[in-house]
């Protein structure tokens, strides 16, 4: 199968911040052994929140193997699958069937720095990245000068002062004394993150909160086991039970002007 071209990733990553949180995902079997389990409780609460809406031009940042926004692919629905990672890039372009590979694009880089149309997407998916930025700020200031006026924004991020993520930091930072962090991430409250969203007139529609397994649970349970727990104890949604136990936050908003 013929492969989508990729940007370098010299050509929008220069900083030490991007480099290490490249060189990560250059090499993300890691990630897939660890935490497969959220792609798939991902995939089932965006399935669920999109149901029956269509979109013609979608962006998703930090895109991963891509299995999040690859269903939306469509003979009328443009995918741009944009990600640090040149390897995860990879993944992406083996899944893509080949009738719709004109209606896919593929980004290498760091999105802060990428020329992108403004108001060019009336979908931005935005997935377990805001842990890896540092300016929170123009982040989401990129992120709403691309997204159409009415459009959508479906965004997870970690609840960085939630008990479980307290106990689950205190846990790594006992095991990283024996082995290096991978690469490390921003701790920042659900509320601050929420608040610099609708300071940017994203108005919230839906929300799904769950419980992340605690790293060193992740060690005895299987991912489908995890997967399994977390739809046991917070359901489907809409009928999202329990949110006040979930430390992974994902919401949906809509930009308003």
């Amino acid at each position: 199968m013929s492969q989508q071209p990729l940007l370098q990733p010299t050509d929008l990553i220069a900083s030490p911040r991007q480099i290490e949180v490249r060189g990560a995902f250059e090499k993300p079997d890691w990630y897939f052994r660890k935490l497969g389990f959220r792609i798939k409780v991902r995939q089932d609460v965006v399935k669920a929140f999109v149901a029956g809406k269509h979109f013609d031009n979608v962006l998703d940042i930090g895109c991963g193997d891509g299995s999040i926004s690859r269903p939306l692919l469509a003979a009328d629905t443009q995918v741009t699958f944009f990600d640090i990672s040149e390897e995860m890039l990879r993944y992406v372009a083996e899944g893509i069937p080949s009738h719709l590979k004109t209606m896919a694009t593929l980004l290498c880089g760091d999105f802060s720095e990428a020329q992108l149309a403004p108001e060019n997407f009336d979908l931005i998916i935005c997935l377990g990245v805001v842990s890896y930025i540092d300016d929170l700020a123009g982040f989401f200031d990129k992120i709403t000068k691309v997204l159409k006026p009415g459009g959508l924004l479906l965004l997870e991020c970690s609840d960085g002062y939630h008990f479980l993520s307290r106990l689950s930091s205190a846990y790594s930072s006992l095991a990283h004394v024996f082995k290096p962090k991978t690469v490390g991430l921003r701790v920042r409250s659900r509320h601050e993150i929420f608040r610099a969203l609708t300071q940017r007139s994203l108005h919230l529609e839906a929300s799904y909160f769950y419980a992340s397994t605690p790293p060193g649970l992740r060690r005895l349970l299987s991912q489908d086991v995890q997967y399994k727990l977390i739809k046991l104890i917070h359901g489907q949604p809409p009928g999202n039970r329990c949110s006040w136990f979930g430390n992974e936050c994902i919401y949906l908003l809509r930009r308003t002007q």
